[in-house]
């Protein structure tokens, strides 16, 4: 019989460990979920991502109708200063030394394109999971779908179904952490002429709001800033036109729509229980604006891949599964969540920190070989092979 997972969530992560099983021939069921909606505007794929992203052979599509960026600014609202990193610096070191610039919703779709052509994955619609099960023989999931209530099983289960993952919540397992007092508000724009002095993405560092910039299309771009959960929601909108308006410039741009989201900082307990194993935001989270939860979860994809695969191949035993949940979680600990914190001070109106950091891209930004190492640092989130301690 074929060996089968169930992969429950159908972002970017999720689909990318399921074309990556369904490439080494192991029949996948995705369940794709109503709620899969993303809950903050993702124009941005760090480069650091895509070499798995060719290595699954859908680079070439997504950069066919996205862009890539090589230039990141920061610039200072009171004196006008413009701090610009070029990941131009990183030719020497990677294959694609830029950002891609895509909706997210593109890249699934692409994603989605290639899976769907191998004939043993099935997707199923579904509103929500609503039990699980496992014994030794495999785990099963109960679901509600458009057609009625029905039960999938297979030999492992992916859970890839967000921050309030419904896997994890069943399971029991817990997400310790803490929520800023602070949302996320993320809006799309756009813009009726040339905007000024902007970078394809660009920290715009203000005393009283700073935002990051993103470049989402032509004359498109989202802005995202923070705000204090004190402020209603219900004069938001207000809030939103104003933002642009200081963004982007006076009456220069439109609004699109605008998303916005409880800002955690959390980890579940454990990456694995039993034959379920999560991946992505279901596993942790951490301060989406800056990206580093994005660049996680799809190395959190990219390392299951290998270690399922080998398992269900039997080149290696169910350890290197162990090996797998505790590097994941040990790399977000350790180096994702300091990482995503001091990018935060770039949003923050602490002036102590805020300084401090902004000297920090100074430095890297008058030396290549200072900026190389800082940018480096995203690549090693990927951590090692779990295969290295089975060899």
């Amino acid at each position: 019989m074929t060996p089968h997972v169930v992969i429950v969530g159908a972002q970017p992560v999720g689909l990318c460990t399921a074309l990556g099983l369904a490439q080494q021939g192991i029949g996948v069921t995705l369940v794709a979920l109503e709620s899969d909606d993303s809950t903050c505007f993702q124009f941005v794929h760090n480069w650091s991502v895509l070499p798995g992203l060719d290595a699954l052979g859908v680079l070439a599509d997504a950069r066919a109708v996205g862009s890539s960026e090589t230039q990141i600014g920061i610039r200072i609202g009171a004196t006008g200063e413009t701090i610009v990193l070029d990941l131009g610096v990183l030719g020497s070191e990677v294959p694609f030394p830029f950002n891609l610039h895509l909706e997210e919703t593109a890249l699934s779709a692409i994603l989605l394109d290639h899976l769907l052509r191998f004939p043993a994955v099935t997707r199923v619609d579904a509103a929500r999971v609503t039990a699980v099960a496992q014994d030794t023989a495999g785990v099963r999931i109960d679901i509600e779908s458009p057609g009625g209530a029905t039960s999938i099983g297979g030999d492992w289960l992916v859970a890839a179904d967000g921050t309030n993952s419904t896997v994890r919540r069943l399971l029991g397992i817990g997400f310790p952490g803490f929520t800023w007092r602070e949302r996320s508000v993320s809006v799309l724009v756009t813009t009726h002429q040339k905007t000024p002095d902007l970078r394809p993405t660009t920290f715009v560092v203000n005393p009283e709001r700073s935002a990051l910039l993103q470049k989402a299309g032509p004359h498109r771009w989202t802005c995202a800033f923070t705000e204090s959960l004190e402020l209603s929601e219900l004069s938001l909108q207000s809030r939103v036109a104003t933002a642009a308006n200081d963004f982007l410039g006076p009456d220069l741009s439109s609004l699109d729509g605008w998303v916005t989201a409880r800002m955690h900082h959390r980890s579940a307990q454990t990456y694995r229980a039993g034959r379920v194993l999560l991946t992505g935001a279901a596993a942790h989270v951490t301060n989406r604006i800056v990206g580093h939860s994005s660049i996680t979860g799809f190395f959190d994809a990219y390392r299951l891949v290998e270690a399922l695969g080998a398992h269900i191949e039997g080149v290696a035993d169910d350890r290197v599964l162990d090996t797998w949940a505790a590097s994941r979680r040990r790399i977000f600990l350790d180096d994702v969540a300091p990482l995503s914190t001091s990018r935060k001070q770039l949003l923050s109106l602490d002036a102590d920190q805020l300084n401090a950091e902004l000297d920090s891209y100074r430095d890297a930004a008058a030396s290549p070989d200072v900026l190389r190492d800082m940018l480096l640092v995203n690549r090693a989130l990927a951590g090692d092979s779990p295969l290295a301690r089975q060899a």
